[in-house]
């Protein structure tokens, strides 16, 4: 595009153009904006300096409480005792470049579906579905279908070995007994072989005659026979069938669940929130510290499979952390009508839209009532100073 970014941005549409053109000084320099919004990327192009060098964004907030994770429980860790138990039941290994002073990790636990945008969580669902769930249903209908060929041709074998044993032991003249029960219609017959010199299928049959006579008493109970028994295994079969399908149509996702970490390193609060269970090949050795974002401005990502990014900040002594993510595009879009600055496009086309202005990124979770707003931004305000609040 010959224009490059800053032709994306609808300057002539709302005389915005013609402001700048008007204030040329007005570059945003030592002013900061609060983006209330549904959150910022901290990754966006645009939102990364400012022509001085500067960080573009100041600080990243949730003031929807969407992101708090309480941190009120401990667990205690030396140089030879690094094993914990998390509030998910996992037994973790903690890094041995996690060194508190006082020994002391505080854990904590955050459902995804609390921080995630409603589209990615539908998205991650419908991947474990299709990717995990469905191939094992197939799975089990498969080697359902397979177990019950099986069992149908060793129930046919047995038929035919009763017959052949039965027209065999008809046709010689040699003392043996036939324990009867109906062997034209029975599951299995004993048979008594008193004769050792008569064929060996026979005296088989005989060497085991105890064992057979209890499972011929058993068999008199139910009276089983071939046909009765094939008939219920497919009854078996079809209701398993129907088990399964049932099971798949009533599919319920198993929630993503983030064991949080935080301590004191002896300069300054750190958090981790461990993403290693859903990211194959990653332990928490391999997963970044990060301190609270004003302090560096550091982020991580949940994951690739994601690829959403968030920031930390850390209350009251470690017992709140806040996860601040965004929940849609719109609040990046906000920021950058407002104050995006792209270094590669300022020398042929500068951007005239504040450069210099610096945001804060507040996330406000568009469920929040009215009500629940106001206090939200009173409580942000009072916090961090703001003297005057403006809807764009």
């Amino acid at each position: 595009m010959s224009y490059g970014y800053s032709s994306l941005l609808p300057k002539r549409e709302i005389n915005a153009d013609i402001f700048a053109n008007d204030n040329k000084k007005w570059n945003g320099n030592l002013t900061r904006i609060a983006i209330w919004d549904t959150g910022v990327d901290p990754t966006a192009a645009g939102l990364q300096i400012t022509p001085d060098g500067k960080p573009k964004i100041v600080d990243m907030i949730d003031a929807s409480g969407s992101g708090d994770v309480k941190m009120k429980c401990k667990r205690h860790v030396d140089q030879v005792n690094r094993t914990i138990e998390t509030l998910t039941g996992r037994k973790v290994e903690i890094p041995n470049h996690w060194n508190p002073p006082d020994g002391i990790i505080r854990i904590g636990v955050k459902l995804a579906s609390e921080l995630f945008p409603k589209l990615l969580m539908q998205r991650l669902r419908n991947e474990n579905r299709d990717n995990f769930w469905r191939p094992s249903i197939k799975r089990l209908a498969a080697n359902l279908a397979c177990d019950l060929t099986e069992a149908e041709e060793y129930l046919s074998d047995i038929t035919q070995n009763i017959n052949r044993i039965s027209i065999s032991s008809s046709d010689k003249d040699s003392p043996r007994k036939f324990v009867e029960n109906d062997s034209s219609k029975t599951l299995h017959d004993d048979i008594l072989c008193t004769d050792q010199k008569t064929d060996p299928i026979s005296c088989q049959m005989n060497s085991n005659f105890s064992s057979h006579q209890v499972k011929r008493e058993k068999r008199e109970q139910f009276g089983l026979t071939p046909t009765a028994a094939k008939a219920q295994l497919k009854a078996a079969a079809r209701s398993l069938e129907d088990s399964l399908s049932l099971l798949d149509q009533r599919y319920s996702p198993m929630e993503i669940l983030y064991d949080c970490f935080v301590f004191h390193n002896g300069s300054e609060w750190v958090a981790c929130v461990d993403t290693s269970p859903y990211n194959p090949g990653k332990k928490l050795s391999d997963l970044p510290l990060l301190r609270d974002y004003t302090v560096n401005h550091e982020y991580a990502s949940f994951g690739e499979q994601t690829q959403l990014y968030y920031t930390v900040k850390i209350f009251d002594n470690g017992k709140l952390l806040q996860i601040v993510t965004n929940n849609s595009s719109h609040g990046t879009h906000v920021a950058a009508i407002a104050s995006a600055y792209f270094p590669a496009c300022s020398s042929k086309h500068p951007s005239k839209h504040s450069p210099r202005k610096q945001p804060t990124d507040v996330f406000a979770s568009a469920n929040k009532t009215i009500t629940d707003a106001a206090k939200s931004i009173s409580h942000f305000c009072d916090r961090n100073g703001v003297a005057q609040v403006h809807r764009l």
